[in-house]
């Protein structure tokens, strides 16, 4: 059976939109779920055409990085350069997470940052927008 829930925006985090799945334990009274979501990030190039090599594009990408970070803020738990794919996924324990970005040269994102929840044997997916400013 999936449950599926749409997401809420409440007092500055989220909810975001989860699936059941069976519970993931790593060690004993430790239980994960999982971080996930599609990245847009655009433009790539200031005015098109774009011709960017796929080394150019894959360096493009892998210069952003999502940013997974303590509920306080206090320490970054996770760093997940992007590719070209526009995905990303990681397991996280139970628990409160600030989700942000690199802001690499002068990106700007209004996805970010926002607290998720995670929920053992969930999968939250929060989909980021990333404006690179590029004119």
């Amino acid at each position: 059976m999936i449950a599926k829930i749409t997401r809420f925006f409440i007092a500055g985090s989220v909810l975001m939109a989860m699936s059941f799945s069976p519970a993931c334990k790593k060690s004993p009274g430790v239980y994960f779920g999982i971080l996930q979501g599609d990245i847009i990030l655009e433009p790539l190039c200031p005015e098109p055409p774009c011709n960017l090599t796929p080394s150019d594009l894959a360096q493009f990408w892998a210069n952003r990085q999502v940013l997974i970070y303590t509920a306080d803020t206090s320490k970054v738990i996770s760093r997940i350069t992007l590719t070209p794919d526009a995905i990303y996924q990681v397991a996280l324990e139970e628990g409160d997470y600030i989700v942000d970005i690199n802001y690499y040269g002068d990106d700007i994102s209004p996805s970010v940052p926002v607290t998720v929840t995670i929920m053992s044997g969930f999968t939250a997916q929060l989909d980021i927008d990333i404006d690179t400013n590029l004119k």
